[in-house]
């Protein structure tokens, strides 16, 4: 009798512990099912559309706009960038406020509402970029795109690509990438490895990281004459992408008797200057005076490593 009522304890019990984990696991899925919803009703909210795929993977335009604007920015390209200190401000500059370049997606919301974008539809296009679904605090009230709006540090294309892997869910890529920017040209090959997202804005895919192989430009000195040394100036402002004290200046004018040495883009050298360094980052965005000192003489100037920085 006892084993007996011992024997239906146990059944009670298991039955219990079963009832139990169905209640759970029930629970589970239907959260899963109703954030799922949530996000898909966000989408048709935000204008959204699954993208539909075609039968061999290409890279479309968007999707090419956003490889080279990243490329342009960054060396090396992944989720470390995305998760750094800069990236929430440096993403809004090149993607959010870029006179040279706007994703489609963002252009046209913008355009519907005075060039505003709403701060889901900001959120929205970060996270079609990257896969990440990041908050972006520094605009609660919309990002006005032609606010402060700024270049890419030059242009680009991808000549040519091939896929070197694929499945359901990854494509890597090989690709020779041709940029343009203010230190000269220069072709690279890039492995880009995309994650396929239906919902993102950039022809349905997602950028995981961008890895690129390339030989650092140097100062382009077309001249070994060498002379006595002359001092010279010019007015840019800094860009605010910070390479290690080595800034982008996009060239205004000079008072120089030859200012066509001159590109739209001067890369200043503060890498041994840690306190001027800091001048220009707390100034960026404004025009300055950089004087400098050449030896001989250049038919371009690329980068100088200034005497002096002042406002203008």
């Amino acid at each position: 009798m006892r084993r007996r009522t011992k024997r239906v304890l146990l059944l009670l019990l298991f039955m219990v512990v079963i009832l139990i984990v169905t209640i759970v696991v029930t629970s589970y899925l239907k959260k899963r099912d109703d954030i799922e919803l949530q996000k898909i009703e966000s989408d048709k909210s935000l204008s959204v559309e699954p993208y539909n795929y075609p039968e061999e993977f290409e890279i479309g335009e968007e999707l090419e706009g956003a490889i080279v604007t990243l490329a342009l920015t960054y060396d090396e390209f992944d989720d470390t960038v995305v998760h750094g200190a800069e990236w929430e401000t440096n993403f809004i500059r090149i993607f959010l406020q870029n006179s040279h370049y706007i994703p489609e997606y963002a252009m046209e919301n913008a355009s519907e509402n005075g060039g505003v974008l709403t701060k889901e539809q900001a959120e929205y296009i970060q996270y079609s970029l990257t896969g990440q679904d990041l908050e972006l605090n520094s605009v609660k009230d919309g990002v006005n795109i032609y606010d402060d709006a700024s270049e890419t540090l030059g242009d680009g294309s991808i000549s040519s690509y091939e896929v070197k892997e694929e499945s359901d869910d990854i494509v890597i890529v090989d690709a020779v990438l041709k940029t343009e920017n203010g230190a000269g040209s220069n072709t690279n090959n890039v492995e880009i490895v995309l994650s396929k997202n239906e919902y993102s804005c950039f022809d349905g895919y997602s950028i995981n990281s961008i890895s690129i192989t390339h030989e650092v430009l140097s100062p382009n000195s077309n001249s070994s004459n060498e002379g006595d040394a002359t001092v010279h100036s010019f007015v840019g402002s800094d860009l605010g992408f910070d390479n290690d004290g080595i800034f982008t200046f996009e060239y205004s004018f000079s008072n120089d008797a030859d200012d066509s040495m001159y590109g739209k883009y001067v890369q200043v050298d503060l890498s041994e200057n840690a306190e001027l360094a800091e001048y220009v980052r707390s100034h960026s965005g404004e025009n300055m005076l950089v004087t400098y000192t050449m030896d001989g003489s250049e038919e371009t100037v690329d980068t100088v490593v200034p005497d002096s920085i002042s406002l203008n």
